[in-house]
């Protein structure tokens, strides 16, 4: 303590920090250590020669190294402070960017959504004004968008249509067949169309609908539109046309079934068998009408050929018979001028053709030939199984067995596999006797 007398007081040699331990051991040195009161000093020592004494000298740490510190502050405090400011300034900057970035980005996106409202009311526009229902449906069949007629037929308004299902729109059953077919569109990729019937009688109404896919845009998912027109008016008036058509042709039929008792329901048997064959080919709807109405008309062009020749008893001469056949090419003259839905007179111009006398390349890809041989195989096989004046029916099988003689000479091997496959498989007699009295 201060008031302790001089070499009164006694510390151990290896005290940690004591100033005397350090003038002791390295005289001349200096460090800042703690002196006996416990006060922090600059020290330095000196020994004293010829004795074991050593002289210790020191000064208060703050009068020895208080400018020092003071120094070494304010310059620790300037740092300090210079590296917040440079932190201020960074974080001014980057503040400043990110607000400059979301500026430009609130800008983008307030262009592009009013691009696309501006977008949204053209098509709005221009689909109103359409006699067409046209509706966006998404990935889970649900509206996207509708124009008015879709809003008018539903009796739910643009905007509250939006969001609904399907089904909770249009009923579960009518659902389906669109929700099937949107579907396909999604996971292929390409257009697909449907007709669709709904109702019966008076009530029956037909639509024409086209699915077109629909890329992504903005933030929206791929979709598929759905464009649909009732075509009821339009198939109606087809089908009133050709029951015109029918009934212009009936009396010249009748007038030739007349005149050969064996054969007087030939024509419409011929066109139930030429139906069934294009069917059972798989061809389209309008091939199998072609081939019907072919069936039925064949044989109307033997109205100018004599009526002893068709009733006669024997064997016909060469001459006999090519005017017989040449009856047949008559039909096409006689009915050039009529206007048929698909190409009736094509097929009958062509009915007559051998089928390897045809080009190869162009087979199967000739649907006018086609239809043609089907024609041809109902009316040859058609005769084989009915009674003429000269001879008695044959069995079906049999008449089948006959004609796959000519299999890729005179008939086509495709037309009379269908032929054996009904011969064998369906009950054809039954079919043709339906169909036949059926036939208008």
């Amino acid at each position: 303590m201060s008031g302790d007398a001089p070499l009164s007081r006694n510390f151990a040699a290896d005290t940690n920090g004591l100033a005397s331990q350090f003038a002791i051991e390295k005289p001349g040195g200096f460090e800042l250590r703690r002196d006996y009161h416990g006060n922090d000093v600059l020290v330095t020592g000196r020994l004293v020669a010829k004795m074991p004494w050593a002289i210790l000298y020191k000064i208060d740490r703050q009068e020895a190294l208080g400018a020092n510190d003071a120094r070494l502050n304010r310059l620790v405090i300037i740092l300090c402070l210079g590296l917040i400011g440079i932190a201020a300034v960074v974080l001014a900057v980057w503040r400043h960017g990110a607000s400059v970035r979301s500026a430009r980005n609130a800008a983008d996106a307030q262009k592009m959504a009013e691009r696309f409202e501006a977008q949204t009311r053209f098509l709005k526009l221009i689909t109103d004004t359409q006699p067409t229902s046209m509706f966006i449906m998404d990935h889970e069949n649900r509206y996207k968008f509708a124009n008015k007629i879709v809003s008018d037929s539903t009796g739910i308004s643009e905007g509250d249509l939006l969001g609904k299902s399907l089904a909770s729109v249009l009923g579960p059953a009518d659902a389906i067949s669109y929700e099937h077919l949107n579907e396909e569109v999604l996971k292929t990729g390409t257009p697909k169309s449907q007709v669709r019937r709904s109702g019966s009688n008076g009530d029956l109404r037909i639509w024409q609908a086209e699915h077109i896919p629909v890329a992504a845009a903005l933030d929206a998912a791929p979709g598929v539109m759905v464009v649909e027109e009732d075509i009821t008016a339009v198939v109606k008036e087809r089908e009133r046309r050709e029951r015109i058509l029918e009934q212009l042709t009936d009396t010249p039929v009748a007038i030739l079934d007349q005149r050969d008792p064996f054969a007087s329901n030939h024509s419409a048997c011929v066109a139930a068998t030429a139906e069934a064959f294009a069917s059972e080919m798989g061809l389209d709807d309008n091939s199998v009408r072609t081939a019907r109405t072919a069936g039925r008309l064949l044989n109307i062009g033997k109205i100018v050929v004599p009526e002893e020749l068709l009733t006669r008893a024997g064997a016909l001469g060469d001459d006999e018979v090519r005017l017989v056949r040449g009856g047949l090419l008559k039909s096409a003259e006689l009915l050039e001028a009529v206007e048929f839905d698909g190409p009736v007179i094509s097929v009958l111009q062509q009915v007559q053709r051998r089928w390897a006398d045809c080009d190869p390349a162009t087979h199967d890809e000739d649907e006018v030939l086609v239809i043609a041989q089907v024609v041809a195989v109902a009316n040859a096989f058609v005769a084989l199984i009915s009674q003429r004046f000269w001879r008695s029916e044959i069995d079906m099988d049999e008449a089948a067995a006959q004609m796959m003689v000519d299999a890729d000479t005179v008939f086509a091997r495709r037309v009379l596999s269908a032929l054996l496959n009904l011969v064998d498989n369906r009950d054809l007699r039954e079919e043709l006797s339906v169909s036949a009295t059926t036939m208008p």
